[in-house]
């Protein structure tokens, strides 16, 4: 394959405060959801015990798997990124924290991955972001 694959991690560095500003989180939190992200591709393809992966992101592990991290500030620029990934027919997963040990037992959403696929296809969705 002569274009290389990559996988893009977004990163949510804002979160509600709870007295109408925003905060980060602790630096393990983002880490494990990083890794949550960076494994949903597999989980997705997981049946009954069995992961089927098409060829591209057996290429893509067996290759340089690389892995961008991205960052956004907010949950609405989170979602926007997933939209146009969806849109642009790109595998999406957004990773949402249970919120048992930080954002107050609610739902959050923390990160999301997109791909692995082609730099082609990736790039005019996260170019505008900012490293991690």
């Amino acid at each position: 394959m002569s274009e290389f694959l990559k996988q893009v991690i977004v990163v949510r560095k804002l979160f509600p405060d709870g007295r109408g500003g925003f905060r980060g989180t602790r630096r393990g939190k983002e880490l494990a959801q990083i890794a949550h992200a960076t494994k949903a591709c597999l989980k997705a393809r997981n049946h009954n015990g069995v992961i089927e992966l098409p060829s591209h992101i057996t290429e893509w592990l067996n290759g340089q798997t690389r892995t961008i991290a991205l960052q956004v500030d907010h949950e609405e620029d989170l979602v926007k990124v997933a939209q146009a990934a969806q849109e642009a027919g790109l595998e999406c997963h957004v990773i949402e924290d249970l919120g048992l040990t930080e954002f107050g037992n609610t739902p959050t959403k923390t990160c999301l991955a997109i791909g692995p696929d082609l730099d082609s296809k990736i790039d005019p969705i996260t170019k505008h972001l900012s490293l991690y």
